[in-house]
């Protein structure tokens, strides 16, 4: 299923929805939500957060959009929430190149990022139904039948019927809410007995709470990959990717492969109502175990290397990338610089086999500069960034890794 009458332009911005417009499809939707989902009435939150970093790209491509999925995706993970969903404005998607003759997308989800989606203001049961794809309902195939060349839905979706507790109120003869969208301002869906038994056995499965690396990009169809942030998680649990033609090697000092992680999918999006979208590019997110002996990561196409990084000081040099200016007590863009040199001089080092002169570059001139140049408690705008804390205690779990290789 398809739709190929896409515009390829939109309008010059998107703008935002107001705070009212979207604190009601917020409290709505998760009303919605904790109606229909398996989960305990007492551990299910539906939090707020408005900030949140905008990203304005190329429209006619898709990649703002993407680079929207992504961070929400990081957010979700850095804030230990379930899944994050990103409530834009009615013009985002026109901006995104995705309305034409047959309306406007109502929400898009990634395969490659499930555990971010993006939906309309205003349609309270699309969060409902995005996060579903990320937990595997119909995400080759949707519920409904969408008729692109006629611009007409075919079948809406499989029938539905229940009683909503909170509302004490009986649904009868109802519509699953993984089928068609509903209409705006309206909660005129339900969930089919198959979707909830679905729903049941994902929630029942347990993971692990290891230390974590955060990776994230964008892999093109031409092989090029582009490193988005990188994120160190003490504690956190592992999301497990689809998996696909790619993989990460995680290896040691020896050049021993202590893992493989397979990941990929199709390079499509899913674009509601009219289904898959072909794109020549894709993001990825992806929660690795941060075991002490990983040295270096390789992300590989089948046999093909694409590229090799040393995690340790990739995560040094996106921790000074994610400092937000007012962090620095003086002259922000030269600190960073120079504290980005300083960070290279570690990888000379290392290349050089000097590990025991790395370590003290970092714990007496990185962590001393870091402790010197920045702010005490400075506030952080959101998940993206990090605080003078993260930052120094980044610092000593590397300065730990390190010291742990010496001894080896």
């Amino acid at each position: 299923m398809g739709c190929t009458k896409i515009d390829s332009t939109g309008p010059a911005n998107y703008g935002t929805p107001s705070f009212e417009e979207f604190q009601a499809t917020v409290n709505a939707s998760g009303e919605f939500i904790k109606a229909i989902y398996p989960v305990s009435q007492s551990e299910f939150k539906n939090e707020i957060n408005s900030k949140y970093p905008e990203y304005k790209g190329d429209p006619t491509h898709y990649l703002g959009m993407i680079e929207d999925i992504l961070s929400l995706a990081v957010i979700k993970i850095r804030s230990g929430i379930d899944r994050a969903v990103g409530i834009v404005s009615d013009h985002y998607f026109t901006y995104h190149g995705l309305c034409g003759v047959c309306g406007c997308t109502k929400g898009v989800t990634h395969e490659w990022v499930p555990w971010s989606v993006l939906t309309e203001v205003g349609y309270l049961t699309a969060p409902a139904h995005e996060i579903g794809h990320t937990y595997g309902l119909h995400r080759d195939k949707e519920e409904y039948v969408f008729d692109s060349t006629l611009c007409k839905m075919l079948y809406h979706g499989n029938p539905a019927s229940g009683f909503w507790v909170d509302r004490k109120e009986l649904i009868e003869n109802s519509i699953c809410f993984m089928g068609s969208a509903s209409q705006k301002d309206h909660f005129d869906r339900w969930v089919c007995d198959g979707c909830y038994k679905d729903l049941f056995q994902q929630f029942r499965i347990n993971k692990d709470d290891p230390e974590i690396l955060l990776l994230s990009g964008i892999i093109f169809k031409d092989g090029r990959i582009e490193l988005r942030k990188s994120y160190y998680l003490p504690s956190e649990e592992l999301e497990y990717p689809i998996s696909g033609d790619y993989s990460i090697q995680l290896i040691d000092q020896t050049g021993l492969t202590i893992q493989e992680i397979s990941f990929g999918g199709p390079f499509e999006i899913l674009i509601e109502p009219f289904g898959v979208v072909e794109t020549d590019f894709a993001p990825f997110v992806l929660t690795i175990p941060y075991t002490k002996n990983i040295w270096e990561i390789q992300i590989q196409y089948k046999e093909e290397m694409l590229i090799k990084i040393n995690p340790n000081t990739k995560l040094l040099h996106d921790g000074v990338d994610s400092i937000p200016d007012h962090g620095f007590i003086n002259n922000p863009e030269q600190c960073r610089n120079a504290l980005h040199n300083k960070i290279e001089a570690v990888e000379k080092m290392i290349e050089q086999d000097n590990l025991k002169g790395a370590v003290n570059k970092l714990k007496f001139d990185i962590k001393d500069k870091f402790e010197k140049w920045l702010v005490d408690g400075y506030e952080v705008e959101n998940s993206l960034q990090l605080s003078k804390e993260e930052v120094i205690e980044l610092v000593d779990e590397i300065i730990e890794r390190f010291n742990l290789m010496l001894r080896d």
